[in-house]
């Protein structure tokens, strides 16, 4: 915090000197005892007595308008703490739905094949698991078709709720909660089917909740906390609480969306998050300005100092405000590979930022890992959405892309095989992905490119023609992909670029145009593909001073001088297959 404000040892001398000062120039002080030697009391001049009475009064309003501060202040960065723990439940609270939904689209496939609807649920069923039971039920019938771990509470309590159960899930848009806390074992039911309504199979699993759970280490380790299912703080729908008793004292709240219900988390603290001089301000300016009330130079000095003191609380919320975006953003590159390799005679570099909103995961990714000696798959996309979803659904595409790469020949092929994983996770969703097989062998580097919806990455030749790379297919969902593989020789000092839309698409003057993206090309790549990635961001930035809504991934490979032939020896473009 600052120092050497009023109330330090350097302003307190000079305060005693002020006082010095008026004492000499006619200010007489009130002693409590004795005559002076000409017999009268010791009376205060009625300017002093002014002074003193109109200090008095703005120390007085001072201390009550610090105090009205300090505790909206304090309110607010309890909101503010309280929003940040309610967005990080609820990411929580979505990946409850993941596995769930899994089961539930597996069962519809199989017609409620208890086996795929173990193979699913098993690891994440039992003591010490996610779930302590799970269970697959026809809608038609309120006995399971199969059960594991513990019986559930729900199944103890009859047909007619385990019925309701059924009805609900088949209601529901997802999850569907189910409401056990009334009964012993303070557990907690969910429930879904497949996204294709009606659904005729129904996946639920319990969860035990413990009633009391300690305190979370990080940004919310002096936060109390509860949560209840539902709106209103009753506790009959406490789910948990990290305290014995209700939230007492000053409290802030947020309600998250949990399936078909609402949570509603509140949360209290003991410590002053403003700091411990926030706490005291009032009290400093009451005691400290009763005391200095003549000088009313030094008093203006510490109110000063109290705003710097102010706009540091604020900074403060502004840094927790920053460490949410960098929680983000860490699961957004966590979806990236940590290392790209360097095949023999390529440079590679890459580039991603995330689009200038807090909180959201976005669907860009890009990916380069080997399959042989002489081999190499070549990734990048765009999935559709944000957030959690858009999380799962890049990890489903990448890891596909990389499984089907090592038993594939082509292109068109592997994105075919990325487009039957994306409708078997969701049928309302897609990617634009581009795939390519980069191959240095017996002196050559060809590639193998196929476009399932994505632009085309651009080839820039060493003498500065640029020219765009693949054939367009459509995207990767909610239709039949069209796609085929083309082949490109390499050449010395060839370098392609594979970018995602967010550096072209965008409303008006904010648009690179295609022109200039190739023009930035054409200027960079004899610097190296490092250079050619900076060079594009630049050009987003540029056209986008205020930030983008987009994430942008960049991806650039650069074959160096004398690593294969001379073009004269190169094999042609031509097409090699098609879906």
């Amino acid at each position: 915090m600052p120092t050497g404000g009023a109330g330090q040892p350097r302003d307190q001398g000079s305060n005693v000197r002020h006082r010095r000062e008026q004492g000499e120039s006619g200010i007489n002080l009130v002693l409590p005892a004795g005559p002076r030697r000409n017999g009268g009391p010791v009376r205060l001049h009625r300017v002093s007595v002014a002074v003193l009475v109109a200090g008095l009064a703005i120390v007085a309003a001072a201390t009550v308008v610090t105090e009205a501060l300090h505790r909206d202040t304090e309110q607010r960065l309890l909101d503010q703490r309280t929003a940040e723990a309610g967005a990080l439940l609820g990411t929580s609270v979505g990946s409850l739905q993941t596995p769930l939904a899994s089961a539930a689209v597996l069962a519809e496939e199989t017609n409620g094949d208890p086996r795929s609807f173990r193979a699913v649920m098993a690891s994440l069923t039992g003591t010490g698991k996610r779930f302590v039971s799970a269970a697959l039920y026809s809608t038609t019938s309120t006995e399971p078709l199969d059960v594991l771990g513990d019986p559930s509470v729900l199944s103890t309590t009859g047909a007619p709720k385990v019925q309701g159960m059924l009805d609900a899930a088949a209601a529901a848009p997802a999850l569907s909660i189910v409401d056990l806390l009334d009964l012993p074992g303070t557990h907690l039911g969910y429930a879904i089917t497949a996204p294709e309504k009606p659904g005729r199979y129904v996946v639920y699993a319990e969860t035990a909740l413990p009633q009391r759970r300690p305190r979370t280490t990080g940004p919310f380790e002096d936060v109390d906390y509860a949560a209840y299912l539902g709106t209103s703080p009753t506790a009959d729908e406490l789910i948990f609480s990290s305290v014995d008793g209700p939230i007492t004292g000053r409290t802030g709240r947020a309600v998250v969306p949990f399936g078909d219900k609402n949570l509603l988390l509140v949360t209290s603290t003991s410590i002053t998050l403003g700091g411990t001089l926030s706490k005291l301000l009032p009290w400093l300016i009451a005691i400290l300005g009763t005391i200095l009330v003549v000088a009313g130079a030094v008093l203006a000095q510490r109110l000063l100092r109290r705003r710097s003191e102010a706009e540091a609380l604020a900074n403060d919320v502004s840094r927790l405000y920053e460490d949410q975006r960098h929680r983000t953003e860490t699961l957004q590159r966590s979806l990236l590979p940590r290392d790209l390799p360097q095949p023999p005679g390529v440079h590679v570099a890459a580039r991603y930022w995330p689009a200038d909103v807090i909180s959201e995961i976005g669907g860009d990714f890009y990916d380069l890992f080997a399959l042989d000696e002489d081999r190499w798959g070549i990734t990048i996309g765009d999935v559709c959405g944000k957030g959690i979803e858009a999380a799962a659904l890049t990890g489903v595409t990448r890891h596909t892309i990389r499984a089907a790469a090592r038993h594939l020949d082509s292109p068109a092929e592997v994105l075919r095989w990325t487009y039957e994983a994306i409708t078997a996770y969701s049928d309302e969703t897609y990617a634009t992905v581009c795939f390519a097989f980069l191959t240095l062998r017996d002196g050559r580097a060809e590639l193998d490119i196929a476009l399932g919806g994505h632009p085309g990455p651009l080839r820039c030749r060493p003498d500065g023609s640029v020219d765009a790379l693949g054939l367009q297919g459509t995207v990767l969902g909610l239709v039949e992909p069209r796609v085929r593989s083309i082949r490109y020789p390499l050449n010395p000092g060839d370098t392609v670029v594979f970018y995602t839309d967010g550096v072209t698409d965008a409303r008006g003057d904010e648009a690179v145009s295609l022109d200039e993206l190739e023009e930035a090309v054409r200027g960079s790549a004899p610097l190296g593909p490092a250079e050619t990635a900076n060079a594009i961001r630049s050009s987003v930035e540029r056209r986008r001073p205020g930030g983008s809504k987009d994430d942008t991934a960049i991806l650039v490979l650069h074959v160096d001088d004398g690593s294969v032939p001379d073009a004269s020896r190169g094999t042609g473009e031509r097409v090699t297959s098609s879906l």
